[in-house]
């Protein structure tokens, strides 16, 4: 399914929803994902919860500080949706 998103032609694909939308490079993942009605756990949306984590298997997004992910996450390169904006077309597993 390819969801359109008029001023933009970075994709973010979800593997384990076999989903693939446009996305808004402001907006961070979360919000695209929202958007587009794909489901994602989700809080306080400021990186304190850690609900919404996803591991990044393919691109290149720009992750703002978070206070919950521990260095050994980073490594395996788990990110907060809330806390990230897609930077190039991007390849996700939501955990």
């Amino acid at each position: 399914m390819m969801d359109s998103y008029d001023s933009q032609s970075i994709t973010l694909q979800v593997l384990n929803r076999n989903q693939k939308i446009s996305v808004d490079t402001n907006k961070t993942i979360l919000d695209n994902l929202l958007l587009h009605n794909i489901f994602i756990r989700n809080k306080c949306r400021s990186g304190i919860c850690g609900s919404c984590k996803f591991r990044l298997k393919n691109g290149h997004i720009r992750s703002e500080p978070d206070f919950c992910l521990s260095v050994k996450e980073k490594e395996q390169h788990i990110h907060l949706a809330c806390c990230s904006f897609p930077e190039s077309d991007t390849v996700i597993d939501i955990l």
